[in-house]
């Protein structure tokens, strides 16, 4: 598992439970982004607590914070070393604070974690899942490389869930 790695303008570690509160404000700036995958705009801390625990007891699994030089909260990225679906290294989720879109971060942290991937766990392919009403990520996965490979229905939303179900399995080769 890679559990930290570095980039030219960030830091990634796996994040302490007193940090859950700085990262829910990280969610919680991108209310497009929750209003498309939750339905609404907003994110509980619960709800955040909950997937953490699960990154930390699932061997599978990480959940890493992203940190400018200066430790300061500016994303997450979570992964899936291999989804007992379908046998892929999926990633589950990697966001910024809003005011950090567009500046390049997305793509310095994949770029890096997946040649990190591919070298140290052997990963040849990864997968993601992007809900079909959030069209500037499909665009942004599209421009790292990603390929649309089928149409799939999501599971584990919350039970209250008000967003969308299905969403775009995307794919790269690596």
């Amino acid at each position: 598992m890679i559990r930290q790695f570095e980039t030219e303008r960030l830091r990634a570690r796996e994040i302490r439970e007193d940090e859950l509160n700085a990262f829910l404000e990280v969610i919680r700036t991108n209310r497009f982004f929750l209003r498309v995958s939750e339905g609404r705009p907003d994110y509980s801390l619960a709800r955040l607590k909950h997937d953490w625990q699960e990154a930390n007891t699932n061997p599978d699994e990480c959940m890493l914070g992203l940190f400018d030089k200066s430790e300061v909260p500016c994303g997450i990225l979570t992964y899936l070393r291999r989804n007992p679906r379908d046998g892929f290294p999926w990633i589950g989720f990697l966001i910024f604070r809003k005011d950090l879109h567009r500046q390049g971060l997305g793509r310095e942290v994949m770029e890096h974690f997946l040649t990190l991937a591919s070298e140290r766990m052997g990963w040849t392919a990864v997968r993601l899942g992007v809900l079909l009403g959030n069209h500037p990520a499909q665009a942004a996965w599209e421009r790292l490389g990603f390929r649309k490979v089928m149409k799939k229905e999501v599971y584990g939303l919350p039970q209250d869930h008000a967003g969308e179900r299905i969403a775009w399995v995307m794919e790269k080769e690596l």
